[in-house]
């Protein structure tokens, strides 16, 4: 009698276990999987020549680690010189640091990135705004 107490009890601890790792989130078993929070930021109204400095999520859904490298610096913005890794199931935040055009008027500027995320290896950032004119003097 006092065996099978033990054995039920055994029993009933492995399928806790088992439920508990059945009932926790995994990252998805697909190598790197990349998802984007948002794929632009818009600065709205801004000065001319101004520091604009932001971020965005990118999340690594898969069971490798995602890594992130930007194409070269653009003209006036950048994300990180240095590549980015996210561990499954990791979040991070990429840096984006840009000087606003200094003429008045709509600006767009893209942001370019290679990923070892075999459905996504590329994918762009959009930065976006409007130059104000300048106070007259």
């Amino acid at each position: 009698m006092k065996t099978i107490t033990s054995l039920i009890t055994v029993l009933a601890v492995v399928a806790i276990v088992v439920a508990a790792w059945l009932a926790s989130p995994r990252p998805d078993d697909t190598g790197s999987t990349l998802r984007l929070s948002s794929a632009a930021k818009d600065f709205g109204a801004v000065a001319p020549g101004q520091r604009l400095q932001d971020g965005f999520s990118v999340r690594n859904r898969g069971s490798r680690r995602l890594i992130l490298h930007q194409d070269g610096a653009s003209c006036c913005g950048q994300a990180t010189p240095e590549p980015l890794i996210a561990s499954p199931g990791q979040t991070i935040n990429v840096p984006v640091d840009m000087l606003a055009p200094t003429q008045p008027g709509p600006f767009e500027q893209t942001l370019s990135f290679t990923t070892n995320d075999p459905s996504r290896p590329r994918f762009e950032f959009v930065l976006r705004g409007l130059v104000s004119q300048p106070p007259s003097q």
